[in-house]
């Protein structure tokens, strides 16, 4: 598995991913998709490459998440600027059904913007060049009413996660809302690599998985997968396996 994407005589960095069934979906800057079967974790197997929906110059992909409602799967996606595209994906191909934007005169900094297991959407994020991680808790709009801005007004619940954060030695990536459980990943080619786990119920830091030293590249996006975390990174070859033990 190479990382990165060459095509169309553009260069696109591999941001983040997601896993359904035994479909990974490695997103790229702007809005490209390159699938991969992993029925055989230790061997994945090219399927296709494709635009997004929500393909522009301006989505940064940089991490996402499926969630099944209603019988239908949808591909949360955090596009950066406070923005979340909603897509269905079948087979080689992918279409946008809905943009949720975050417009808040509270908070600064920008949020990946994701639906959790539990239904609800969950902004993630940390002030530039110093400041503070939040973690904001929100009601998802139903599919079916397009396109959404949400407001302050819209925020059930709002942790800081850590107060002496620096973007710069501790760049943070992309992540997961699991079981009650924020996976959020942080690191840059040089320093700071570590997955970090928090409780979505108060904010609280439950592990951290220190990285550096054994991950060469940026990591960018992560997947729970069985007993599993499953790990992607910017450039190089292939993906990481963390064994996680409930």
């Amino acid at each position: 598995m190479i990382n990165n994407l060459e095509i169309e005589e553009s260069f696109f960095q591999c941001q983040g991913m997601a896993i359904n069934g035994n479909i990974m979906y490695r997103l790229h800057s702007s809005g490209i998709c390159k699938t991969y079967d992993i029925s055989d974790i230790d061997n994945p197997v090219p399927l296709h490459i494709f635009h997004l929906g929500s393909y522009m110059w301006s989505n940064h992909c940089n991490t996402a998440q499926f969630y099944k409602e209603d019988d239908n799967t949808f591909l949360y996606i955090a596009g950066s600027n406070k923005k979340c595209f909603v897509e269905v994906i079948e087979g080689d191909s992918s279409k946008l059904i809905q943009t949720i934007s975050f417009s808040t005169d509270s908070y600064t900094m920008d949020f990946n913007i994701i639906c959790g297991d539990d239904g609800y959407l969950w902004a993630f994020g940390g002030m530039t060049p110093s400041g503070t991680l939040n973690l904001l808790k929100l009601l998802k709009p139903k599919v079916n009413v397009g396109d959404v801005t949400l407001t302050d007004n819209d925020v059930l619940e709002s942790f800081v996660l850590e107060t002496d954060y620096n973007y710069y030695s501790k760049v943070w990536q992309g992540g997961k809302c699991y079981n009650g459980k924020l996976f959020f990943l942080f690191g840059s080619f040089t320093s700071g690599k570590e997955l970090a786990i928090y409780d979505t119920h108060n904010g609280k830091l439950l592990y951290q998985i220190k990285l550096d030293g054994y991950i060469e590249d940026e990591p960018e996006g992560c997947e729970l997968l069985d007993n599993k975390i499953i790990l992607t990174s910017y450039g190089g070859n292939g993906y990481y396996i963390i064994d996680y033990l409930t």
